[in-house]
């Protein structure tokens, strides 16, 4: 009687996390993909006020981690992405020396190597430049490939869509206010 307790109690244990692991992926793939999909830099906090209102910036090249060679080129040319696409846009102005700029845009590589294949992601950080605080980060992830060319193209994209999440990110931002007011109604409260 114990014994067959004891696989009955095995046994509902394995239906019920049979039955929740084959929920769990469905519902990951409907909250990720589709309508209502929500991006990794969507926006659901407040904007802090000095990202709003800078205008100057200065772009750092965060080398930390980063090995000599290919990795650093690789990070360099990106940087120049950034630099052009920034300038291109025209939002922010760019300038050579961090104490003149309201913002520090540090720019970074992360690679991530599971069994034998790396993963390569852009990563920029968006700091205050009186307070030294990271007010947002921004994360691309580089698609991969086999040639060197392509994977600069895909490195290419990667930093386009940076300056695109930042510009999402800005638009996004459109102050709204709190409740209307109708000037006759709020003249007679008074």
């Amino acid at each position: 009687m114990r014994k067959s307790f004891g696989y009955i109690a095995l046994l509902l244990l394995f239906i019920t996390c049979t039955v929740v692991y084959s929920q769990t992926p469905a519902k990951l793939s409907s909250e990720h993909s589709g309508t209502g999909a929500k991006a990794a830099n969507s926006v659901s906090v407040p904007i802090p006020t000095p990202l709003l209102n800078g205008k100057k910036v200065f772009i750092s090249l965060d080398a930390d981690g980063v090995r000599a060679g290919q990795e650093y080129d690789f990070l360099k040319s990106a940087n120049n992405e950034l630099y052009a696409d920034l300038k291109k846009w025209g939002h922010y102005e760019l300038v050579s020396d961090p104490q003149q700029a309201d913002l520090i845009f540090s720019l970074r590589i992360a690679v991530y190597t599971r069994n034998d294949i790396s993963s390569v992601q852009i990563v920029l950080e968006v700091s205050d430049v009186k307070t030294h605080v990271v007010l947002w980060g921004f994360v691309e992830g580089v698609s991969p490939a086999f040639r060197v060319a392509s994977f600069e193209k895909n490195s290419s994209i990667a930093v386009k869509k940076v300056v695109n999440d930042i510009q999402n990110l800005l638009d996004s931002a459109v102050p709204v206010p709190f409740a209307e007011v109708n000037p006759a109604t709020a003249s007679k409260s008074k």
